[in-house]
């Protein structure tokens, strides 16, 4: 053990000079051990004192090692493990952690109890498995964690959860899952968070650091999330109730402080709604007071920052039902409330968060009244008006229930107190204004406080800032009201810029409420016409708000061309220039939009407007606003007489293009689309094909946030709150393929042959163009993504088609015959192809009879392309269903039963089987007895083929589909594609086709009577070349006991300390040097260094020593280069080294075939041996072979001139370490 070590040290593993002496002055490796044996011995702090030089960066590698040696000649086991327990809980180095988990094996062995002796050797495999980075080594060991955790759990009840690193216990375990949680392999990281989530409680309840440290921050990221969603399942979901339940159940108040402290790191989005979700479901459980408000508001601060807001505002919502439930409230600290609730839109905060403060108003603190109107004073004096409609949710229950309670509440209100705002609040918030008229107070009051409201508006500017965030949501919308603003802004008194602008801005918001008379507001509308006709040019910067507010107005109210002021869509284009705000952008293009083609009759001219206008669009990109503008843009485009131009087509195709990257841009577009369809020219066609051929293979991130959209829209508050399609991320893409096929069918319904024949020959073309490109054969790739949606779409309009009447369009017949002999086509459009195919068969008798001619064609090319149309003739024959067509079946399909061929023969007698059995009850049956005969006969008896016609007689295509029945949307885009392995993302079910399927001229959805959406999809399921991605983590129970009871080291296991290379450095004579100067190629050098490192190559020597920065030098050396020493020798300088090499004593050996060459087999190196290696072509040059002493070649057997210049050298290597390194 001592001489193994020893080398080791000696070995340059830490990256010194081989010369560097062991430190305190020990003159050997050997002396180093025994000094620190005797300090363990003697002194009790020598276990501190180790570890802490151990930990250093340079003292890993080397002192490390003398651990096992040690570890075996001391008598302090508990100062030996606490050494062991730090350098696997702290140590980055590798070869460290391997010394300790040795040193434990040997103090194991010590042990006189046999279970202890075991616990410890088990834990002792699986902290080795775990450094390994393969995959298939570590899975025979994953049982050891349902073994490790029992035994963790019964020495917490045996110690209490106490942590003597003497002892096993919990302790040990949590190194063990660390370890697994950081491993290399993303699948075992996610597998030992599921896991983690079943922890016994017992095991923290006395410390929950391992869950804010390492669970929690696991949770932080998109990989472990996305492979949960990968694994399918409902494992995500599976996982979040785990998780949830584990904390819950464990639910101490140490345990919630540390989750808030987590809450306050920095947070990906997704993964911080998810671990949102989990909180919500703590119960009432008083852990948090005022000093935890600042970590509070950090955490709301993160949640703010989310980009997508059903997401933002559901955590948002999440967090404070969390926070609230877990604070203990007191009078003083109820006012923090508000201030969390501010940080929400105040409607849906009322529709989330009301039911949660509601149920628990009765622990709520009581409020003085005073206390109340003083706490709402300060927020508009502290500029925190935001809060103010959140101020009643916590003091309306101390407020009195109607407002002339309030002593002397009349003289108050219209005081022009900012008390009266508060009381106004008050009331809004708990709706007990109704809508359009005020429910306790009378109209003469109503009125005298408007006027007092807006004439202290006048010269307070606080009184400005409030008005959206007090008044309209207390006690507006009113008539009332409106009425007042429509008679100040209609009057011809000269206002104050900044009022007015206020009350232009306070009416617009108004108007979004309800809509003031027509007849009351065309003075208004004259008022802002005249100010805004004045002078077009002129908007001073002092006076540029207030022109804003007016042409923003002006938009809102504009309800004919006869009050469109003349030169106004050219004002608004000058505009843009000097504008960056995006809600004066939104009125800009809106005024653009309804002036454009009465104003801009040119065309060239609107398409100059749309390129000006799509460059706009692009400054708002990294924005919030992106979506909005490219939607305010559309409406100007699509509204344009300019919409057919090729510009303008282009422009939609580039934007569909990229909204690759924002899937929500496809939805607005294929609803402008639909919207504007019968406006639409022929041109348009490529789009809307585009449209329904949509969707980027999602990414991990896409993948994981539609899982939490998902989730989110599972609540009806936020489906409700959020309605449009715009917001349903995680349904986006469905949305626009499905919008786009219904727009392509009735396009092809209504407007006409042009377009149903464009429609025919731009698909064509599109599939044709994606049968060339190489990856069409592989699974769920792009080509065949879009291959089978644009097949899709061809079904479903395959009847709007031209044809003569009696034959199908010569050009879609081709191409679906091509399609059958495509060796390379997946289920998902084969199956869609026959289907296609069985349906025009029905339509046109001359097509169904030029296809049964075409099988003879079909063997020829393909014979694996008869099994299709075998498949055809079998559906059509079920559906016509006459006497005649089941005769002409059974004596065209009677002869494939022989076939050579094993899929077609099995795929025949299914055929005639399914034909037969569906037809048993018609009287005529009794003409083909001979095929029942036949069938009893058992025509496959032999067991692979007789399961295959089983599988295929009970698979759902030739038992439960029927071509006619089930011809609806959600058979071809849901049904079938699930059913021949589509992913889930390319599924397009029930609830997008609700959402989206309004213009489809197809049925919705299967008949009540269909089964084929439930019938097993048993033969066509697979994906051809579709890699899975998630790995099976299923554990054979008695395959891991076996592991369990067996020695330890039946386990593979790579190179360990114990039993590793081993340098002898005691004898100075035995050293191998490997001269590669000769050798070009990176990877073969990458090679031979890990080889050289592996059997203890002294030095490799290389041309160029910068080659070990090479990619493909390191992908191979495995970081051997870290350890091996390199030295550079030039090829021009190789004959000089080698005369020196000979000098000090070394044999040079050359792996070459030559006249003299010994064999391998019979050679014995000399001590000293320098292996001199060829390049990969010529070998060793006749020059250097005479300065070899020795040529040594390899006996052969076969019939290959020679092996790689890589396997050559590790067969030489490999026997000089036989012969003089390995015992």
């Amino acid at each position: 053990m001592d001489m193994e070590l020893a080398g080791l040290f000696d070995a340059n593993l830490s990256g010194h000079s081989s010369e560097s002496k062991p430190e305190e002055g020990f003159a050997t490796w050997e002396d180093e051990v025994e000094g620190w044996i005797e300090k363990f011995n003697s002194s009790p702090e020598a276990s501190k004192l180790f570890l802490e030089v151990v930990l250093e960066e340079k003292n890993g590698e080397t002192l490390g090692l003398m651990l096992p040696s040690i570890a075996e000649k001391v008598d302090a086991v508990k100062s030996i493990r606490e050494v062991c327990y730090g350098i696997l809980k702290k140590s980055t180095s590798r070869v460290a952690r391997k010394a300790a988990c040795e040193a434990i094996a040997l103090l194991a062995e010590k042990e006189t109890d046999q279970e202890t002796r075991l616990r410890w050797g088990n834990l002792v495999v699986l902290l080795q498995m775990l450094e390994e980075p393969q995959f298939h080594l570590i899975k025979p060991v994953l049982g050891f964690i349902d073994k490790l955790v029992g035994e963790c759990v019964a020495a917490a009840e045996e110690t209490e959860n106490g942590a003597d690193l003497d002892v096993f216990g919990w302790h040990y375990g949590q190194i063990a899952f660390e370890k697994a949680l950081k491993h290399t392999n993303g699948w075992i990281r996610v597998w030992t968070l599921q896991k983690a989530a079943h922890l016994p409680v017992v095991l923290f309840k006395k410390d929950t650091d391992f869950i804010s440290e390492h669970l929690i921050p696991a949770l932080n990221g998109v990989d472990n999330l996305w492979r949960l969603v990968e694994k399918r399942n409902f494992e995500l979901d599976v996982f979040l109730i785990d998780f949830t339940t584990l904390l819950v159940n464990i639910k101490t108040v140490p345990l919630l402080r540390s989750l808030l402290r987590s809450l306050t790191q920095s947070w990906s989005p997704v993964p911080l709604y998810f671990f949102s979700v989990m909180l919500t479901k703590f119960g009432d459980f008083h852990a948090f007071e005022a000093t935890d408000f600042p970590e509070m508001r950090r955490a709301i601060s993160g949640a703010l920052k989310i980009q997508h807001l059903p997401l933002k505002y559901k955590t948002i919502a999440n967090l404070i039902s969390f926070f609230f439930k877990a604070t203990e409230w007191d009078a003083e600290s109820i006012w923090f409330v508000p201030e969390m609730l501010s940080s929400m839109d105040y409607n849906l905060a009322d529709k989330l968060l009301m039911d949660v403060i509601t149920a628990n108003k009765g622990k709520l603190p009581e409020v003085p009244l005073s206390d109340i109107l003083r706490r709402g004073k300060q927020y508009f004096e502290n500029d925190t008006v935001a809060r103010l409609p959140f101020f009643g949710w916590v003091a309306l229950p101390f407020v009195p229930a109607k407002f002339e309670e309030f002593e002397e509440s009349k003289e108050l209100l219209l005081s022009g107190e900012n008390e009266a705002l508060v009381m106004l609040a008050l009331y809004g918030a708990e709706g007990r204004f109704k809508l359009n008229k005020f429910s306790d107070l009378d109209n003469e009051t109503s009125a005298a406080f408007m006027a007092s409201y807006l004439n202290t508006c006048r010269t307070n500017m606080v009184y400005r800032s409030t008005f959206e965030s007090v008044v309209k949501r207390s006690i507006l919308p009113s008539e009332l009201v409106l009425h007042k603003f429509v008679e100040i802004l209609s009057s011809s008194e000269d206002l104050d810029p900044q009022f007015e602008t206020f009350l232009n801005n306070s009416f617009y918001s108004m108007l979004s409420y309800v809509d003031v008379l027509r007849e009351k507001g065309i003075p208004v509308v004259e008022r802002l016409k005249k100010s805004l006709s004045g002078d077009l040019v002129d908007a001073s910067p002092e006076t540029h708000d207030l022109f804003l507010s007016r042409l923003r107005l002006y938009d809102r109210m504009l309800e004919d061309e006869e009050n469109v002021i003349p030169g106004l869509c050219q004002l608004c284009l000058d505009e843009m220039y000097r504008t960056s705000g995006w809600e004066w952008m939104k009125m800009l293009f809106s005024l653009i939009s309804k002036t454009i083609n009465s104003q801009v009759p040119n065309i060239n001219k609107q398409i100059s407007i749309l390129k000006s206008l799509k460059s706009v669009v692009g400054e708002f990109q990294k924005s919030i606003h992106y979506l909005p503008a490219i939607d305010a843009f559309f409406e100007v485009l699509f509204t344009s007489e300019a919409r057919n131009t090729d510009e303008a087509v282009n422009i939609f195709l580039k934007f569909i293009n990229d909204a690759s990257l924002n899937p929500s841009i496809a939805v607005l577009l294929s609803e402008f689309a639909a919207v504007n369809y019968k406006k639409l020219s022929v041109d348009w066609v490529k789009p809307v094909i585009e449209l329904a051929k949509f969707g980027p293979i999602p990414n991990h991130d896409m993948k994981i946030t539609s899982a939490a959209f998902e989730k989110v829209f599972e609540n009806r508050v936020m489906r409700d709150y959020y309605a449009t399609n715009l917001d349903r991320f995680h349904l986006s893409t469905k949305i626009c393929r499905l919008t786009g096929i219904s727009l392509a069918q009735k396009m092809c319904e209504e407007l006409g042959f042009p377009y149903r024949q464009r429609f025919l020959v731009e698909s064509l073309q599109c599939v044709k163009q994606i049968m060339q490109l190489q990856n069409r054969s592989f699974g769920l790739s792009v080509s065949h993504r879009e291959q089978t949606r644009i097949t899709q779409l061809l079904l479903l309009l395959h009847e709007f088609f031209p044809n003569d009447g009696e034959d199908v369009d010569a050009e879609l017949y081709d191409y679906l015959v091509n399609c059958l002999l495509d060796k390379c086509q997946q289920y998902s459009i084969t199956l869609l192809v026959e289907w296609m195919i069985v349906r025009i068969c029905l339509k046109f008798d001359a097509t169904y009879a030029k296809f049964l001619t075409l099988v003879g064609e079909l063997a020829k090319k393909r014979t694996g392309s008869v099994t299709s149309w075998l498949n055809v003739v079998m559906h059509v024959t079920r559906t016509k269903g006459t006497e005649e067509e089941v005769a002409r079946f059974f004596s065209i399909v009677f002869p494939w039963c022989s076939a050579q061929n094993f899929t077609i023969r099995c795929t025949a007698i299914a055929a005639l089987n399914v034909v037969y059995h569906q037809f048993k009850a018609n009287p005529w049956i009794s003409r083909f007895e001979h095929i029942e005969t036949l069938l009893n006969f058992n025509l496959e008896p032999a067991g692979n083929s007789k399961r295959i016609v089983e599988q295929l007689t009970s698979d759902f295509y030739f038992k439960h589909f029927d071509p006619v029945a089930d011809f609806c949307l959600e058979a071809v885009l849901k049904t079938l594609p699930q059913k021949t392995g589509m992913a889930e993302d390319e599924q397009i079910g029930r609830d997008v086709i609700q959402l989206a399927g309004r213009l489809c001229t197809t049925p919705a959805f299967h008949p009540k009577d269909s089964i084929m959406a439930i019938a097993p999809s048993i033969v066509y399921s697979g994906l051809g070349k579709s890699n899975c991605c998630a790995p099976s983590m299923q554990q054979d129970k008695k395959l891991s006991e076996e592991f369990v009871d067996r020695d330890l080291l039946s386990f593979q296991r790579k190179i360990n300390v114990k039993n590793g290379r081993q340098v002898e450095q005691t004898n100075g004579d035995k050293s191998l040097i490997v001269v590669a100067t000769l050798i070009d190629k990176a990877a073969n050098l990458g090679g031979l260094a890990r080889t050289s490192e592996i059997f203890g190559v002294e030095k490799m020597v290389v041309a160029n020593e910068a080659i070990r920065e090479s990619k493909d030098f390191q992908a191979l050396s495995m970081s051997a280069e870290n350890w091996l020493s390199i030295e550079q020798v030039s090829k021009q300088d190789l004959e000089t080294y080698l005369l020196k090499l000979r000098e000090e004593g070394y044999k040079i050996v050359a792996a070459e075939q030559t006249n003299n060459s010994v064999s391998l087999e019979v050679y014995q190196f000399p001590e000293k041996t320098c292996i001199l290696l060829g390049d990969e072509k010529e070998g060793v040059s006749t020059k250097l072979l005479r300065l070899v002493d020795q040529t040594v070649e390899i006996s052969q057997i076969g019939k290959t001139r020679s092996l790689n210049v890589h396997v050559s050298a590790s067969l030489f290597i490999h026997t000089y370490a036989q012969q003089h390194l390995i015992e």
